[in-house]
């Protein structure tokens, strides 16, 4: 049997009344706005205009394929956290298989 020795520290943070918000940054340049959601017409995705046309495809798929990760509301609904940690691992999977954009 193996002896464990640990010290604790323990840290009074300052106290806040509220978190700080960030504002979103500003697009530049034409931005396009695109329905995501087929059955809810107030889920929107911003997407730059000067995408091509099948990068704006790719990206499109992977969002509407996996809507349920991209709109989150302020809380996270109860249910499996491993079960919805697996759809982020495969959402990110998609997202690193969309066409690299070309430097031009």
């Amino acid at each position: 049997m193996a002896a464990i020795s640990r010290t604790v520290h323990n840290v009074e943070a300052e106290p806040h009344d509220h978190v700080k918000r960030m504002p979103k940054p500003a697009p530049h340049g034409k931005v396009i706005k695109i329905q995501v959601d087929d059955a809810d017409p107030a889920k929107l995705v911003l997407l730059g205009g000067d995408l091509g046309e099948e990068e704006a495809k790719s990206i499109l798929e992977v969002l509407k394929k996996n809507i349920d990760i991209f709109d989150r509301p302020h809380h996270a609904p109860s249910g499996s956290q491993t079960g919805r940690q697996a759809k982020e691992t495969e959402a990110a999977e998609d997202v690193r298989r969309l066409p690299k954009r070309s430097k031009s």
